[in-house]
């Protein structure tokens, strides 16, 4: 499957179906357009803290050409960044408590304030006590930087 139909496919789906899309198809696609199309797929999706282990198998997919995970503007903000990392990550204070996080961070504290505390598309964690998370990373332990909806977001899997 080339990525102009898989990016169909992925436009065709709500944002809560479009991550199960992408693991039904993933197995289809030749290595750049794996990444690219994990990033779509990921990038437009909610509520996927109940995938987070498939969400980390497909992150960590040992597959060739990952810098296609992220557009040129991303990868340049990467590799500015420092190589040590402030990252935060809005959270339930039973994902805290757990140490099973899910894989995105952010940059930015206001950020990771919203996701936790104002944020209402993640009907899973509705209800529940919620923090934010912060942790001191290397650079090179970020998988990615995503932009595309402005909230500095990186994929960080400990």
């Amino acid at each position: 499957m080339d990525y102009e139909k898989a990016s169909y496919l992925l436009i065709m789906c709500s944002s809560f179906d479009r991550f199960q899309t992408f693991l039904k198809i993933k197995d289809e696609l030749n290595d750049i357009d794996y990444w690219r199309i994990l990033a779509d797929a990921y990038t437009a999706s909610d509520n996927l803290y109940y995938l987070k282990e498939e969400i980390k198998e497909a992150f960590l997919e040992d597959r060739s050409e990952r810098e296609y995970l992220m557009n040129k503007k991303e990868l340049k903000v990467y590799n500015s960044l420092p190589e040590i990392i402030t990252i935060y990550r809005g959270m339930t204070t039973e994902e805290l408590e757990s140490g099973d996080f899910g894989v995105s961070w952010t940059l930015s504290r206001e950020r990771a304030d919203y996701f936790a505390f104002t944020y209402g598309r993640n009907f899973s964690t509705e209800g529940i006590p919620k923090v934010v998370h912060q942790l001191e990373v290397k650079k090179v332990e970020i998988l990615a930087y995503f932009n595309e909806r402005n909230e500095q977001e990186v994929i960080y899997i400990p």
